[in-house]
């Protein structure tokens, strides 16, 4: 997904098409658009899902420390706007919390649905719960340091179980170079996948 202006709380009109049709896989697209601006980009790629006769690797303990009913309320960003995105999500912290410098263990699970009536399936439940975990609260904090995603690449290789989806999250930045930053993603029963953002990391005001 790339993030192509700020998405305002507003009506989104989605667009479809197929990139790259076939029998077996196809990329598919889909735009976001607010008014007359596209706001947003998406592709993803569709595959069969492989057959019984297929070798399965041994299951990935998650490398989370805690359990969803042990975690913490990880409070509220600082600066932050608490509308949109963040009030559709819960997050509950193992290690770290928003307001807290280096990286972040939490659960996180979506508060709503796409669309009235339609429940969200089990991978989409991911990339909305991966959240951005990990705060790096330089100095006066995310107004003077901050670190916008300007993509979001997830990769699942199993559906997973359950409405809560584990996030270990690490932001690296270096100076003269740039920022990112990666998590592992997990259920109940293991690792399920892995997230990356690019971040457009500034000093604001100066």
């Amino acid at each position: 997904m790339d993030i192509l202006a700020p998405i305002r709380v507003a009506p989104i009109a989605v667009t479809t098409s197929v990139m790259r049709p076939g029998k077996r896989t196809a990329l598919l697209e889909a735009t976001g658009t607010v008014g007359d601006r596209p706001v947003l980009c998406v592709r993803a790629w569709r595959f069969p899902r492989i057959g019984g006769d297929y070798p399965a690797t041994p299951e990935i303990a998650s490398d989370l420390r805690g359990e969803t009913d042990r975690a913490e309320d990880g409070g509220v960003i600082p600066g932050a706007h608490v509308d949109g995105y963040l009030s559709a999500t819960q997050f509950r912290f193992t290690t770290g919390s928003f307001a807290e410098f280096g990286p972040a263990e939490a659960w996180g699970r979506s508060l709503c649905t796409r669309l009235p009536g339609e429940e969200l399936t089990p991978w989409q439940r991911v990339p909305d719960s991966r959240g951005l975990v990990e705060r790096r609260e330089y100095g006066r904090g995310p107004r003077r340091y901050p670190a916008i995603n300007s993509d979001l690449h997830v990769v699942v290789h199993r559906d997973p179980v359950g409405d809560w989806i584990g996030i270990r999250s690490e932001t690296h930045s270096a100076r003269g170079h740039g920022a990112a930053a990666y998590a592992r993603l997990a259920d109940v029963s293991g690792i399920v996948g892995a997230c990356a953002q690019s971040l457009y990391a500034s000093t604001a005001g100066r």
